[in-house]
C-alpha cells in the first residue's frame, strides 16, 4: 500500500500554490518526499515535508489574490462589491429604508418559525411515539381524555397487539406538592407532580442522570426527580436512595428517590417534575380499589402497540371491548360510551378535551402565524425590489431629463445661427 505525504499539508500546498507552477513544485516535493521515507522513515519524511511545504508559503510562489485565469473568483467579485458600497452611499436614504425594513420583516419571519418549530416539536422524541396512543371517550358529544382504573389492565389483558400500557394520575388537589429532604431543613412547593406505572418509561423516553430507568418505579413509595429539583435540594450530589417528604393536603409522606432524569428540553404534552410511583401508602390504595367502569375516570391512558399492529383496526374493536367489559355499569348508569384512540405525537396540537394533563397548544394558531410570516417574507422582498425599481426609474428619468435639455438647448443655439 503507498503511503502518501500529510494530505492536510498537501492540501493546502495545492490551494496556495501558484497553478503555473503547481505541477513542477509538487513534483519535486513527492520525489524528494519518497527519497527521504526510504532512508530515514515515514515519521521524519512526513515532518520535512510539512516543513518544506511552511517554507515555500512566500511571494512568487503564492498564487495571486486578483486569481488566475478565472476573473471571476476573485477580481470581478471584488468589483461587484465596490459597486454595491458605491451605490448604497449614493443613495443613503433608499438604502437605510430598503435594508431596514427586509432586515425587520426576515427577522419578524425567523422569529415567528422559531415558535411555530417549538410548538411542533412536542413529543416526537420518543422513540416509540408513533405507535404510542392515549385512550379518550366521548360521552354525550362531550370528550374525556381520561379513563377508569381498570382499563388498561383490561387492554393488556385482551388485546394481543398491544405490547404495554401505562396510566398516569393527575390527583385532584396534589399538582403542586411540598418536598422536604429528610431532616427538613430544606423544603420547596414544586408543581408538575404525577402519579406513574412501573411501565411509565417503558413508553415516554428520558435521559437518566442517575438510578436505573428500567427499575425506578417499581418499588412502593419510589419518586424519580428532575434534575433541577435534585440541584436544588442536593447540589451535584447523586440523590439515589435518599428519602424525600412529600407534603400533600391530606397528610405527610416519606419517598426513595430511585432516579433523576435530565431537563434535556425536550417538549412533551405531560410537562413533569416529580414522578410518584403509582405503588405508594398515599393515594395508592384508593387507586387499586377503583375497579369500577363507570366512576372515576381519571386516570390517563397509554397503549404501546407492537411494530406490526394497525391502530385502525385496533381503535374499531374497542367498543364492542368496552360493552363486554363495562356495558351493564354503563346501562345502569344510563350512559353511553365510546372508546377512540390519539396518537401521542399529535396530543399536544390536536388535542382540547376535558381533563388534559396541561393545557395543549393549538394546530390553528400554527396556521396563523406560518401565513403570517409567508406573508411577511413575501411583503419585505416586495417592497425591496419595489423600492429599488424605483431608485432606477428615478435615475434613468434624470438621465433623459439631463439628455433632453442639452438636445433642446443644442437645437436652439443651431436656429438662431441659422
Amino acid at each position: 500500500m503507498k503511503q502518501n505525504p500529510p494530505k492536510l499539508f498537501l492540501n493546502f500546498f495545492r490551494w496556495y500554490c501558484h497553478p503555473k507552477m503547481q505541477d513542477y513544485i509538487e513534483g519535486d516535493l513527492m520525489e524528494v518526499y519518497e527519497k527521504r521515507k526510504a532512508i530515514s522513515g515515514k515519521l521524519k519524511a512526513d515532518i520535512r515535508f510539512m516543513v518544506d511545504v511552511i517554507l515555500l508559503f512566500r511571494p512568487g510562489i503564492i498564487r495571486p489574490t486578483e486569481g488566475y485565469k478565472h476573473v471571476n473568483d476573485y477580481g470581478m467579485i471584488k468589483n461587484y462589491i465596490k459597486v454595491a458600497f458605491r451605490n448604497l452611499w449614493a443613495n443613503k436614504s433608499f438604502s437605510f429604508i430598503n435594508i431596514s425594513g427586509l432586515a425587520v420583516g426576515i427577522t419578524a419571519c425567523v422569529m415567528i418559525m422559531l415558535y411555530v418549530f417549538d410548538e411542533i416539536s412536542y413529543d416526537k422524541h420518543h422513540p416509540d411515539g408513533y405507535r404510542t396512543y392515549r385512550i379518550a371517550s366521548e360521552v354525550k358529544s362531550e370528550k374525556w381524555v381520561a379513563a377508569p382504573a381498570p382499563l388498561a389492565e383490561a387492554l393488556k389483558k385482551d388485546f394481543p397487539e398491544v405490547e404495554q400500557v401505562a396510566r398516569l394520575l393527575r390527583f385532584p388537589g396534589a399538582e403542586k406538592m411540598l418536598l422536604k429532604d429528610e431532616q427538613g431543613k430544606k423544603q420547596f412547593f414544586e408543581t408538575n407532580a404525577i402519579y406513574a406505572d412501573s411501565t411509565f418509561f417503558q413508553l415516554f423516553s428520558y435521559d437518566f442522570k442517575y438510578g436505573d430507568i428500567h427499575t425506578a418505579l417499581d418499588g412502593p413509595n419510589s419518586i424519580v426527580i428532575s434534575e433541577l429539583v435534585s440541584t436544588k435540594f442536593f447540589g451535584n450530589e447523586n440523590p439515589v436512595d435518599r428519602i424525600v417528604k412529600v407534603g400533600l393536603s391530606f397528610g405527610e409522606f416519606d419517598y426513595v428517590i430511585k432516579g433523576v432524569f435530565i431537563d434535556t428540553g425536550n417538549k412533551s404534552h405531560v410537562p413533569v417534575n416529580l414522578l410518584l410511583s403509582m405503588n405508594n401508602g398515599d393515594v395508592g390504595g384508593w387507586a387499586k380499589g377503583q375497579t369500577r367502569w363507570a366512576a372515576n375516570a381519571i386516570f390517563h391512558t397509554y397503549v404501546k402497540l407492537r411494530e406490526d399492529a394497525d391502530a385502525k383496526v385496533f381503535e374499531s374493536k374497542l367498543d364492542e371491548f368496552l360493552n363486554r367489559n363495562g356495558g351493564k355499569e354503563f346501562q345502569e348508569a344510563g350512559l353511553t360510551k365510546k372508546l377512540f384512540i390519539q396518537p401521542l405525537e399529535d396530543i399536544y396540537l390536536h388535542s382540547d378535551f376535558g381533563y388534559e394533563v396541561a393545557p395543549n397548544g393549538n394546530i390553528k394558531y400554527i396556521y396563523i402565524f406560518t401565513s403570517i410570516a409567508g406573508f411577511l417574507l413575501f411583503d419585505c422582498v416586495h417592497q425591496f425590489h419595489e423600492l429599488k425599481y424605483c431608485t432606477k426609474r428615478e435615475k434613468i428619468k434624470g438621465s433623459w431629463n439631463e439628455e433632453s435639455e442639452w438636445s433642446l438647448t443644442n437645437n436652439f443655439d443651431l436656429s438662431v445661427l441659422k
